[in-house]
């Protein structure tokens, strides 16, 4: 889901910020936190769940169609070879849902959902009062176990708010696309705050 967040928003060339938080932390996001300023909330409600809801939709269509040819376990080639119509509406649902967050994303502020992929709201502004980053480590492998240190200084007011919320809110990832294609992942790996750059 993320890579077609992703491919939306580098094709429409308008950048933003996604926010993923841990689902503990999301009752913690209320008005007043130190964290997010969240302009537009969504309420708990099935279009907030929407991700989740085509998932399972997915998964209970796909092991209906497919129990009825009794050929064993599904798979990930069952989902792609798939002719059910019901399957193709289910899956171009998803599309549409990484359209909307990328859509939401062209708004002034981040995106914000949890790691189960549920929309809690867009236009949220991170908060300048959380302690500023001043290095900031390069990922040189997947795991982030070798990083080059740079300072954050360097860079511009969107990647500093990320560098910022992720080294204060535990569990947080940042994603931040810029206007010119460049996606940076960003996390807090061992007291550190490390990005991870995709060309």
């Amino acid at each position: 889901m993320t890579k077609r967040f992703l491919a939306v928003l580098r094709r429409e060339r308008h950048g933003g910020t996604i926010v993923h938080v841990p689902s503990e932390l999301v009752a913690e996001l209320g008005p007043g936190n130190p964290y997010l300023d969240i302009r537009y909330r969504f309420a708990e409600a099935e279009a907030r769940r929407r991700f989740f809801e085509v998932t399972v939709g997915i998964l209970n269509r796909l092991a209906l169609v497919h129990g009825q040819s009794n050929a064993g376990p599904v798979g990930w080639h069952d989902f792609q070879t798939a002719t059910d119509e019901e399957l193709a509406a289910l899956d171009e649902a998803l599309f549409e849902f990484a359209y909307l967050v990328a859509r939401l994303a062209a708004v002034d502020g981040a995106v914000v959902l949890d790691k189960r992929l549920e929309l809690l709201g867009f236009g949220a502004e991170i908060s300048g009062r959380l302690p500023d980053v001043r290095v900031v480590g390069r990922a040189l492998d997947l795991e982030g176990e070798s990083v080059a240190d740079e300072p954050a200084a360097n860079e511009g007011t969107r990647h500093r708010s990320a560098y910022r919320l992720v080294g204060a809110l535990p569990g947080s990832v940042a994603i931040v696309v810029s206007q010119d294609g460049g996606v940076r992942f960003v996390a807090a790996t061992d007291g550190r705050v490390t990005y991870w750059e995709l060309e």
